[in-house]
């Protein structure tokens, strides 16, 4: 945010992003290296406030104890004059206290992960995953249809437009960290005004060291933004959800909502309006989860229907249609239509219809995007869930006036002894694109073949088909009808008297006989 004075004016639309400054107005003062036609970080100019390093002929001092940027001791600060005409803090610029801007949002791009080095591999740009082996499968109570991309409706630039408008760009007065929750602004900005301290997450190997990336990040910063410009959402929180999930170890979600001891003493008509307010946060690792497969999730356009007219048998699912039945159902049962899915290298966000019929989804943005940020729009989908943000409205899709209730059939694990088939390309051993093994998995990856001799060949011979026809002749006639067999005739019932059940002892006979 650039605060020059100039023409007695206070600047505030400057979007600077270092040297790609072309957003609304440039810093308007003549030797400002913000302007678009330098590439320096850091304004010379004597009068501009952001000059952090070697303030040649600027009489501007620092405190580096106290103030991160521009903290003058002698009163010529422009900023300090006048902020204190505005009767606002002149130190905003400090590590203890915010300067809440849109600044840090639009600037606020999640650092870069590496996996572990025992983490399985990523595989290459333009192949699937085969380990997305989701325990998905077709069902009939599933409505889910059709599938509309938001970029046909701006998304962008309604994200930047609401984040302009809404975001306040004056100091609220408060501490970056709120000591009675432990919430605090977490991801870093290098290179700009934000002195964000930043200690990065153990390098994930699984799903649950991967979950500190995303907690720790993304979701308390946006948590500690949502509570700042409302405070009334203070016990509104991201909780990660425990639940006996047959893939909890590929799939979990992270559930933006009141805490449960609230909800159970609610309402029911309160509880449900909380819950369509409700955002799920759904991730997976970028080894399982991979680009390719987020890519194709996002490009989805329609939902195979349970059984297809003139089949017998239901509609086989592939990886997508699994992420989006799995996506589909947990939304459902949680009764919100809000959802993100991401893997941490990749974000995207959607949402459901009023019927369940049809869905929403963004692009697909990487980790470090800008313009908007994963801050922003990760913001804005929280503030929309909520009616915070009220720009981006359903958009309205031909579904059935009168549904009857969803039934979802908890699906235990002896119904479904091994993971679908894995549809991948790619062996996970090598980065050629023409080391596809091409075949489908024959038994589930956690049945072992070691110590197992070959697979016994059927015997497909001729000799042995002549000998099956053989034996169907012998059985059947020429009207397809099994011939009748001679059964045996009943024998007469004997009398027990005659053969007692036991031979020890003798049976006395009665008088006369």
């Amino acid at each position: 945010m650039c605060h020059n004075i100039v023409d007695g004016r206070f600047y505030t639309e400057c979007r600077h992003f270092h040297a790609m400054a072309t957003y609304k107005q440039d810093c308007l003062r003549e030797n400002c290296v913000f302007s678009v036609r330098h590439t320096h970080p850091y304004c010379k100019s004597p009068n501009c406030i952001r000059m952090m390093a070697q303030p040649v002929q600027n009489p501007i001092r620092f405190s580096s104890m106290k103030c991160a940027n521009c903290r003058a001791r002698d009163g010529t600060c422009t900023l300090y004059l006048n902020q204190k005409s505005l009767g606002t803090d002149p130190c905003i610029f400090t590590t203890e206290y915010l300067y809440w801007s849109k600044c840090y949002v639009r600037e606020a791009a999640l650092p870069k992960m590496t996996n572990d080095r025992f983490a399985p591999a990523i595989p290459p740009d333009g192949h699937k995953s085969h380990l997305n082996t989701l325990k998905v499968r077709p069902e009939a109570w599933r409505r889910l249809e059709n599938i509309y991309s938001l970029e046909n409706f701006r998304l962008e630039e309604i994200i930047i437009a609401w984040i302009d408008m809404y975001l306040p760009s004056y100091s609220l007065g408060v501490n970056n960290r709120d000591e009675a929750t432990g919430e605090t602004l977490s991801i870093p900005c290098p290179g700009t005004d934000f002195d964000i301290m930043y200690i990065e997450e153990r390098r994930p190997s699984d799903l649950s060291r991967l979950a500190p990336w995303i907690d720790n990040l993304a979701l308390m910063t946006v948590q500690r933004i949502i509570h700042l410009i409302q405070p009334n959402t203070h016990i509104w929180s991201f909780s990660l959800a425990e639940e006996g999930d047959l893939d909890q170890a590929i799939f979990r979600y992270y559930l933006w909502s009141l805490p449960n001891h609230i909800m159970e003493r609610m309402t029911e008509d309160a509880r449900k309006s909380v819950q369509y307010s409700s955002v799920i946060v759904a991730f997976q690792p970028p080894w399982i989860l991979s680009m390719q497969d987020i890519k194709e999730f996002a490009k989805c356009r329609s939902f195979p229907p349970f059984r297809e007219p003139g089949n017998a048998f239901p509609t086989p699912l592939n990886s997508t249609h699994r992420i989006w039945a799995k996506l589909w159902d947990l939304c459902v049962r949680r009764n919100t239509p809000w959802f993100v899915l991401t893997s941490y290298n990749h974000w995207t966000f959607g949402m459901f219809s009023k019927g369940w019929t049809a869905a929403f989804i963004s692009g697909v943005y990487e980790f470090n995007a800008y313009s908007p940020t994963i801050t922003e729009c990760l913001t804005f989908w929280i503030a929309s869930a909520m009616r915070i943000a009220t720009t981006l409205r359903f958009p309205k899709v031909p579904e059935p006036v009168h549904l009857p209730p969803i039934q979802i059939v908890a699906r235990r694990r002896a119904e479904i002894p091994e993971p679908a088939i894995s549809e991948s390309n790619w062996d996970g051993k090598s980065v050629e694109a023409n080391s596809s093994a091409g075949v489908f998995r024959a038994v589930s990856p956690g049945v072992s073949d070691i110590d197992e001799g070959p697979t016994v060949p059927v015997d497909r011979s001729r000799a042995y088909l002549e000998s099956v026809q053989r034996w169907m002749n012998d059985m059947v006639d020429s009207n397809h009808v099994m011939e009748p067999v001679d059964e045996p005739e009943p024998q007469p019932a004997e009398n027990a008297a005659q053969h007692p059940p036991f031979d020890g002892g003798e049976w006395l006979a009665p008088d006369g006989e």
